[in-house]
């Protein structure tokens, strides 16, 4: 992701639908997570350029009855350059 100040935004879906909620197992150093269920928003801290990652468990609701409720537990690795880094069009 290109550091321009905004949002990197993440969903989750369990059999079509959004995963309904999530924690936080290990939060990013270099940026901050927001949300509580899909999607979630990574931004990384003014100025930071590298990598950064976090650790969630999402948590949906299963559909019918052979399918109970899911969660998935993921580490995510974000990889943040410069505005100036940014590949040309």
């Amino acid at each position: 992701m290109i550091n321009d100040g905004k949002p990197c935004e993440m969903h989750v879906s369990f059999g079509g639908g959004p995963a309904t909620s999530l924690t936080i197992r290990a939060k990013p150093t270099s940026g901050t997570l927001v949300g509580a269920r899909s999607p979630v928003a990574y931004t990384p801290n003014p100025g930071f350029v590298g990598k950064d990652s976090f650790d969630v468990q999402w948590f949906g609701l299963g559909f019918g009855p052979n399918s109970p409720s899911h969660n998935l537990r993921t580490k995510v690795e974000v990889t943040v350059q410069a505005k100036s880094d940014e590949p040309a069009m």
